[in-house]
């Protein structure tokens, strides 16, 4: 069920499993931990983050407890429990885990392990989301460190690991710093790894990226067209990973005022999500590219088309429960409301900014200012 994307039917079903394995076994069975460790999984799918950190902290507590505090399978455990605090934009509890995992491989495994070095290479990258840049950079230069010695300088692990330091240069705008990490990180996944491998690709969406923020479109543009017939290749050319990435270079396009080539990806992005997706379930991709469409359909003046994939974003993005949905809900009610008002249609717009600050005030502080877009 969770393959298909039924997630609903998936989670009845991990319940059931629930009750029975905590009847039959008792509720401190590592049985019992791998069930709820499922559930916060595809809780964090959904983005039902409460529900997911509470199932998480209860499988990790069962684990420690059968297995110890330093097992693999607390471990695994720790490192998703700190993903659900990243989504939350919970950074310091992230780091906190992250930290704890560092001293267990020190201690289990030696501080020149490259389980060691993996480790700090997360804790690098949870420092750099608080902003703590310095130690963000000595954690990445000593992860490096190791992993040169440990596994070799061409290494794949070497690679991800520069990859996340030219990111934290990135972040700092030093772009004349990240630019050659980047470019050595790609020239290793290649020689390692081929030119055809996703995480080559990942590396070329990196630079890419990169370009654009310089502003150097025409840098970017061939590296987006190699990263897109990498995922076809890899994927399929109707796979939805296939459609995210169409709709982020239909986004660039847009950007940069090349309209019809915009609609273009994002129209076949769309046809990709109406094939894929069940259509009464809520499917956060395909309303944020109807969203985009809409938008970029309203600077073309072309309203009704606009009005039509604004609507369509909107019946989405309701079917959801997600506390992150319900945001860009108001978001999305705020746009329509405003593509209303550029036709003189008050009539229309007033209820729709008046139901977006609604639920702005119901999310945000009061003093928000992202309060002020409704």
């Amino acid at each position: 069920f969770y393959k298909n994307g039924q997630y609903d039917r998936a989670l009845e079903v991990l319940n059931e499993a629930l009750k029975i394995a905590e009847k039959t076994f008792g509720p401190d069975d590592p049985k019992v931990a791998t069930i709820l460790y499922r559930s916060a999984v595809l809780y964090h799918t959904l983005r039902q983050y409460a529900k997911a950190e509470e199932s998480c902290k209860r499988a990790i507590a069962i684990a420690e407890k059968a297995f110890g505090p330093d097992h693999p399978e607390v471990i695994v455990k720790l490192v998703f429990s700190a993903e659900i605090y990243k989504s939350q934009g919970r950074h310091a509890q992230a780091g906190e885990v992250y930290r704890r995992l560092v001293a267990t491989n020190e201690k289990k495994l030696g501080p020149e392990h490259p389980e060691t070095a993996f480790c700090l290479s997360l804790l690098a990258l949870s420092l750099a989301d608080q902003q703590q840049y310095d130690e963000s950079e000595k954690t990445y230069k000593r992860a490096l460190k190791i992993f040169e010695k440990a596994v070799g300088a061409d290494n794949p692990e070497t690679a991800s690991c520069l990859d996340g330091l030219a990111h934290l240069y990135e972040k700092q705008k030093l772009y004349e710093k990240a630019e050659p990490l980047y470019k050595k990180a790609l020239a290793m996944r290649e020689k390692a790894l081929g030119p055809e491998h996703p995480d080559v690709g990942q590396c070329l969406e990196s630079l890419a990226n990169l370009y654009i923020k310089e502003k150097q479109y025409a840098k970017a543009e061939p590296l987006y067209k190699r990263v897109l017939a990498i995922k076809e290749k890899t994927l399929g050319a109707e796979h939805p990973s296939v459609a995210v990435y169409l709709n982020l270079i239909a986004d660039h396009y847009s950007a940069q005022g090349q309209y019809a080539q915009a609609e273009s990806l994002y129209k076949r992005a769309l046809a990709i999500y109406e094939k894929t997706f069940d259509a009464n379930r809520p499917n956060e991709p395909m309303a944020m590219c109807l969203h985009h469409l809409a938008k970029l359909n309203q600077l073309q003046q072309k309203h009704k088309a606009a009005e039509a994939s604004f609507k369509r974003a909107l019946a989405i993005r309701e079917k959801s429960e997600a506390e992150a949905d319900k945001l860009q809900l108001a978001i999305l009610m705020s746009d329509l409301a405003g593509l209303y008002t550029s036709q003189d249609h008050y009539e229309k717009a007033e209820p729709l900014y008046e139901k977006a600050l609604a639920i702005g005030e119901k999310l945000l502080d009061a003093d928000h200012p992202f309060l002020t877009y409704f």
